[in-house]
């Protein structure tokens, strides 16, 4: 094929630039194709097959017209971008990615700036531990205690705690602390009168005594042969009045049970 500086056998426009000659496979013929018309109105071939061939100048060989093969230009070229190489030059790349800043894959596999920095991940490396030993969820959750909040105030028990044992004195405590009432029954006499009786204290001598009944055999009465006569009455639930005739009586209370809530001296 002649070179662009060579006469033209095909036709003219040649030496020009503007025009290709292409070699009709069909007939092995020439045409001439415009450059500014008839290119831009061939059918365009979305992606070249390796077969597919190209018309070069050959700058090697007096840039003789010559043809080359799409296969032996893909993977050649001073501008040839391989698919598998290091990204770590910037001779053929750029990135916004900050200094320092570590980088994660997107969601087509590429490099993008993570959040986290070289030295922030290389301190938290460094800090790893092994989590056999670190408490389950449960054991995390016992930690807040039953009452309160721990801390040096409001500490666990241990077992060696002396109080976990049966054996100790129960602490000082009211009448609140328990779920039933307790009844606090008045005293019999004042302090004066216990005092007055301990003074008078005598030995004692025993005496005769008369006893009275009802129909019932219940005791009514109680005489003492030094002048002492007790009087009882009772109620549907029993004795409710007991009387030193001319001294002290004795009413005694009693719930809906007949149960005994207080003796009331007068």
């Amino acid at each position: 094929m002649p070179g662009r500086s060579g006469a033209n056998p095909y036709g003219a426009g040649e030496g020009t630039n503007n025009h290709v000659l292409l070699l009709n496979k069909g007939t092995k013929t020439h045409g001439q194709l415009d450059v500014g018309t008839d290119i831009h109105a061939l059918s365009l071939k979305a992606v070249p097959a390796n077969d597919d061939e190209i018309a070069i100048d050959d700058s090697a060989d007096s840039y003789n017209r010559k043809k080359v093969k799409v296969s032996s230009i893909s993977g050649t070229g001073e501008y040839y971008h391989d698919r598998l190489h290091a990204i770590s030059s910037t001779s053929d790349h750029s990135s916004v990615a900050t200094p320092g800043r570590m980088l994660k894959a997107d969601a087509n596999g590429l490099p993008a700036q993570a959040t986290n920095t070289d030295t922030e991940v290389s301190d938290a490396v460094s800090k790893k531990h092994d989590s056999t030993n670190d408490p389950t969820t449960g054991q995390k959750a016992a930690l807040v205690g039953t009452s309160g909040t721990p801390g040096y105030t409001n500490k666990y028990v241990t077992n060696n705690d002396p109080r976990n044992t049966n054996s100790r004195t129960p602490a000082s405590h009211g009448n609140e602390a328990h779920s039933s009432a307790f009844t606090t029954l008045p005293l019999v006499k004042a302090d004066t009168d216990i005092a007055d009786a301990i003074a008078k204290k005598h030995a004692h001598v025993p005496s005769n005594m008369d006893i009275t009944r009802d129909g019932d055999g219940n005791i009514t009465q109680m005489d003492f042969d030094d002048e002492r006569q007790y009087t009882i009455t009772r109620n549907a639930y029993g004795i409710d009045h007991v009387t030193l005739v001319g001294e002290t009586t004795w009413t005694i209370t009693r719930d809906g049970n007949g149960v005994i809530t207080g003796i009331v001296v007068t």
